[in-house]
């Protein structure tokens, strides 16, 4: 996040251990301090009365490193792009007291999925694949983190407990599956979702593609599936592809003829019986663990190539994350 600091809180000697452990936010890039004059933090109480004391003067070569950063920025994406500002009274929004905000920037941004292995392979996956290294980086040195979701019938409850456990306001973001049968459809999902993040002002997004597994590409799953089941799967198109239970496939009736879902008549009424029948039973519960199998090799052309509706839609997501980071 990008910090301003109001010249109050410089001056106020109960906030000087408080600025003192801020620092360290800037000095580890983890955030960025937005210094606009560097010689009015330089004269402020908080530094001149400890010039010559060790803390003041590592503050003092903090604020000339910050204020360089700031002007001249290095290319940090969208990182930094969510702005707060530090004063002595919190009169606005994202306005906080000091001791408000070192809870708040030293806790991570927390992504709110339905199952944190699979969603959170698939995301590290696309991360991977896309090149977003400095995304990693701040996964790694746990600057935000997956939060388990639970049903989406759960979001507010979920939101609301994770709100309560914090001193401080948390930054949360909800990814989740959308469920479509076919493209356009407004599911149960969608609606619960889209309701519950806006009523709590929490940003969100929802897959295009019925789950994340169907973003698997198909040269990832060729050496790790069935051969019939991946024979059938390549005959769909790329929208069938995105809407097929690909979990569980069709079900069989007794005579053992797959049944489509009446709502995905249409969708799949040009795939031949044989065809159907093939992918009858899906690829399992488990197929998202080819996600970590496969990660060096799936590529940011294979993610695009699965996304060729929409090629930037996971650019977007990540997008979005970066921003509260």
């Amino acid at each position: 996040m990008r910090v301003r600091i109001d010249d109050l809180v410089f001056a106020d000697r109960k906030y000087w251990d408080t600025l003192d452990q801020l620092v360290f936010f800037f000095v580890n890039d983890r955030h960025l301090w937005q210094i606009d004059d560097p010689d009015q933090v330089l004269n402020s109480p908080w530094i001149s009365e400890d010039k010559a004391g060790r803390a003041g003067k590592r503050n003092a070569e903090i604020i000339k490193k910050c204020f360089t950063a700031s002007a001249y920025p290095p290319s940090y994406g969208l990182f930094h792009s969510s702005v707060i500002e530090i004063a002595i009274s919190e009169t606005k929004p994202h306005r906080f007291d000091p001791h408000h905000a070192i809870a708040l920037l030293g806790s991570p941004v927390m992504i709110l999925v339905e199952n944190t292995e699979s969603d959170g392979a698939f995301l590290d996956t696309v991360i991977h694949a896309l090149g977003r290294q400095r995304l990693q980086r701040a996964q790694t040195e746990g600057w935000w983190r997956f939060e388990h979701l639970g049903g989406y019938g759960e979001v507010e409850k979920r939101i609301g407990q994770l709100r309560a456990q914090s001193p401080a306001p948390v930054r949360l973001f909800v990814l989740a599956d959308s469920d479509r049968l076919f493209p356009g459809d407004e599911t149960a999902t969608i609606k619960k979702i889209e309701k519950s993040c806006r009523e709590t002002d929490v940003p969100f997004a929802i897959l295009q593609k019925r789950k994340s597994e169907n973003y698997l590409p198909v040269t990832a799953l060729q050496s790790r599936v069935r051969k019939g089941l991946f024979g059938a799967f390549i005959q769909l198109s790329e929208t069938q592809k995105d809407y097929y239970e690909i979990k569980a496939g069709f079900r069989k009736d007794d005579a053992s003829q797959p049944i489509v879902p009446d709502e995905q008549q249409a969708l799949f009424q040009n795939v031949r019986k044989t065809i159907r029948r093939g992918l009858c039973g899906g690829f399992g519960g488990e197929i998202w663990r080819v996600f970590v199998a496969a990660r060096s090799e799936i590529s940011e052309t294979d993610i695009r190539g699965r996304c060729s509706a929409d090629p930037t839609e996971l650019d977007r997501i990540l997008d979005q994350i970066e921003r509260l980071i």
